[in-house]
């Protein structure tokens, strides 16, 4: 029964956002299905409230969490016309993972809260380019917002401009302001 509650409210969460603004985007499907049924997993489906850290750029936590994902999972696309976000752990005995860009910027998020990094600084953003979508995890730093990328070790600063990310041919799609709250710049 909990469950069906939980999967209520987190679907009026959702549709109660599209009327408090124009710009409001629904979640992607695949990471709705994926909160339904881990819907107490904190900080990524539901709010910890409770304050964490926030940290510099040059910090090696960030830095080592971005490689480490990007090292250890192999880049393997969903089949064609599904979508599933999957959660890898450090934890988890598998020397090597598969997965695509969904699964790098969540287990990347997931990673950096069980360190203690702050939920409302961390934010998926959804990019497209020539068509393709690709999602990263964008980190606020006390230098400014990161963008941490499955296809690059370099992290880049979020600057938007013409809502492409400065500097890249990327176009921004959803970014996820916070948790279950979306906002779409198409």
């Amino acid at each position: 029964m909990n469950k069906i509650v939980s999967i209520f409210a987190l679907f009026i969460s959702f549709i109660s956002q599209c009327y408090a603004t124009e710009n409001v985007e629904f979640p992607p499907v695949a990471f709705i299905n994926y909160c339904i049924i881990h819907s107490d997993l904190k900080g990524i489906c539901k709010e910890t409230n409770q304050p964490g850290i926030k940290l510099s750029i040059n910090d090696s936590l960030i830095d080592d969490t971005n490689r480490f994902f990007n090292k250890n999972i192999m880049p393997k696309n969903d089949e064609y016309g599904e979508d599933e976000w999957t959660l890898f752990s450090i934890d988890d005995k598998k020397p090597m993972w598969q997965g695509d860009c969904e699964d790098y910027a969540l287990s990347k998020k997931n990673f950096l809260l069980s360190k203690g990094y702050d939920e409302k600084f961390l934010h998926f953003l959804i990019l497209k380019t020539q068509g393709i979508y690709h999602t990263v995890l964008v980190v606020d730093t006390l230098d400014g917002p990161y963008i941490l990328n499955n296809l690059s070790n370099i992290m880049i600063k979020f600057e938007i401009e013409n809502n492409k990310v400065k500097g890249t041919n990327y176009k921004i799609h959803a970014f996820e302001k916070s948790l279950n709250n979306w906002v779409s710049y198409e």
